[in-house]
């Protein structure tokens, strides 16, 4: 639950006034203001200072807590934009990145797709290629006899129905 503006802005100004006492005034005050920012211990300092009666009080506590409060309120400013363009950078990377995958992966599924359609062109092209060597086999007439060879009678015995002229 947040805390009221008015009790909280009370706490601080109690904080800061107490410590400027003894050093268990300064512990108090530390605790009163132990979550706050800089830039609301330097106003709660700016306000006490603007009700001392001190000469240039105002002046000397804007310049001593309010000024450096805002210079490192700045620089955390920056360094907060700077991470916050790494974050956005890295996101875009990883983007890029999720982007790139599903684009491989695509061109990977249509690449298995062409070797399976080239497979099986090459199945049909290897059975047609097998018929038409057994067709041109038949076609051609036997291989021709060597001249010194015997003739077709000597080299086979003839069969048991088989007869000789």
């Amino acid at each position: 639950m947040a805390e009221d503006p008015l009790r909280r802005l009370a706490r601080l100004l109690g904080g800061v006034v107490l410590t400027q006492g003894h050093l268990g005034h300064q512990v108090l005050g530390q605790l009163l203001m132990f979550d706050a920012t800089e830039v609301e211990v330097a106003g709660a300092n700016l306000a006490v200072a603007a009700t001392d009666r001190q000469r240039n009080a105002f002046a000397q506590v804007a310049i001593r807590t309010a000024v450096p409060a805002l210079a490192v309120r700045a620089l955390l400013r920056s360094r907060e934009k700077q991470l916050e363009a790494r974050e956005r950078r890295l996101a875009e990377r990883a983007q890029r990145l999720a982007e790139a995958d599903q684009s491989l992966q695509l061109q990977r599924e249509h690449l298995d797709a062409s070797l399976t359609d080239a497979e099986a062109k090459l199945a049909v092209l290897d059975a047609e290629n097998r018929k038409l060597r057994e067709a041109l086999a038949a076609l051609q007439p036997p291989p021709a006899r060597p001249p010194d060879a015997p003739p077709d009678d000597a080299r086979m015995p003839p069969t048991e129905g088989e007869k000789r002229p």
